[in-house]
């Protein structure tokens, strides 16, 4: 699974610090292998029929992944 990352939170918008948790820290608690590619690139993950997306960049990646599990 990928998301917005805490380095990005953390770096790119400043608000880590703010948070009192992310969604990182959370997925990872609970377990999930959690994947990251580079900060503002487009990444998508598939795991079976769960398709996820890192960021916005992600979205047309993301919607073709999405498309190949629903074909």
């Amino acid at each position: 699974m990928c998301g917005l990352d805490d380095y990005d939170e953390e770096d790119a918008v400043g608000l880590r610090e703010n948070a009192p948790w992310t969604a990182e820290d959370q997925l990872v608690k609970f377990g999930v292998d959690f994947a990251r590619g580079e900060i503002g690139k487009p990444f998508t993950v598939v795991d079976c029929d769960l398709c996820t997306g890192q960021n916005p960049a992600s979205a047309a990646p993301l919607a073709k992944e999405l498309l190949k599990v629903l074909n």
